[in-house]
Order: C-alpha cells, then structure tokens, then sequence
C-alpha cells in the first residue's frame, strides 16, 4: 500500500484506473484491523492502487473528502469517487465496493471470476451449516 505524503501525489495517484485510498490513523484502533485485508487485496488485485492516507499528516486530502470517521475508504476510478465505505468492515464488502468497476479491464478478469467464486462457494457453505 502506497502512503501518501502530499496531495499533489494523492491526484496524481487516484487519477488513472482504479483506486482504493484508505483514510486512516496512527491512533486508531479499527484501522489497524482492516489493514491486513487491504494488505491481501493489494496483492491479488495488482492492477488497483491501494493508497494509505493518514489523515493527521494530510489534513487537507480529509477536508477535500469530508472525511470525518476512521477508517474510510474512497474508492476511485480514473480520478472520480465511486464509492465510500466507512468503519472496519469485513473483506467481502471491501471488495464488492471495487470488483465492479474492474470488469472493462482484462488483467483482473481471471481473479474476479476467482473472487466471484470463492464468495458463492462461501455462501453455499455457510447455508449447508444453516
């Protein structure tokens, strides 16, 4: 995950493809949970750029956002938010906020059928224990 020390950077990375930019501090707690899933999805999704903001040394990207709970992630694509998710919230939700916007690409497209199938098989498994 690439951590962001400017907005001028902060532009310049969210502007082409997809990307995911997490707003976050030292301080807290929550975001501290979901980084290793965002740490995991970073590897599976390569052509997605994972950005870490901390929000104490880059004010000014929080106020361009109006980012006022942590964590939040922004989700990107070519420059314009998709989506936000607030809160540490589990993997499947994370990914769902992003896999979408991937299907116009083809460098995803093996590990988004990969990704659809593992969450169906997971569902079908968690209904068979029901």
């Amino acid at each position: 995950m690439n951590e962001i020390k400017s907005l001028e950077e902060y532009s310049a990375k969210i502007g082409s493809g997809v990307a995911l930019a997490k707003f976050s501090a030292n301080w807290c707690a929550p975001c501290k949970i979901i980084e290793p899933i965002l740490d995991k999805l970073s590897l599976e999704f390569k052509s997605v750029t994972f950005l870490k903001i901390d929000v104490d040394n880059n004010p000014e990207i929080a106020e361009k956002y109006n980012i006022s709970s942590l964590p939040t992630i922004v989700v990107f694509k070519d420059g314009v938010k998709q989506n936000d998710i607030v809160g540490a919230v589990p993997e499947k939700r994370i990914r769902e906020s992003f896999v979408e916007l991937l299907k116009d690409g083809l460098s995803d497209k093996i590990v988004i059928q990969t990704a659809v199938q593992a969450t169906k098989t997971k569902s079908t498994k968690t209904k068979a224990a029901s």
